[in-house]
């Protein structure tokens, strides 16, 4: 399928593709007219792309985990290794923000209603 075609199937802007294949974490298939060609294996890489990178990922550590988008095959130690304090920074994200709610939440139940003053 085509770039367009690809791009809507996976929920993202045709850039976001061409920018992904341009740094190598999609491959860049083209056809005999020179457009890009994407088949079903590389949806399910493009969708793993665009959660690691909602994860915080930069584009650049995604490129360097580029083997953990078809896991299936294998994840050498040191991927493993970025993949775990990766998931570790997620965590205490989580925590912090956690922290973060219950004051908003606590401030909301507790804290009574003002006026803001007039300018």
């Amino acid at each position: 399928m085509h770039i367009g075609e690809f791009a809507q199937s996976i929920g993202v802007s045709p850039r976001q593709v061409r920018y992904w294949s341009i740094h190598h974490v999609l491959p860049d298939n083209r056809d005999q007219s020179g457009y890009r060609e994407y088949c079903k294996e590389d949806s399910k890489i493009a969708l793993r792309v665009r959660d690691m990178l909602s994860a915080g990922l930069s584009i650049e550590q995604v490129q360097r985990l580029s083997s953990c988008l078809n896991y299936e095959r294998g994840v050498c130690l040191r991927e493993r290794a970025e993949l775990k304090a990766k998931a570790e920074d997620i965590e205490q994200q989580i925590q912090q923000l956690t922290v973060t709610k219950s004051i908003i939440e606590e401030v909301l139940r507790n804290a009574p209603i003002i006026q803001a003053p007039e300018s």
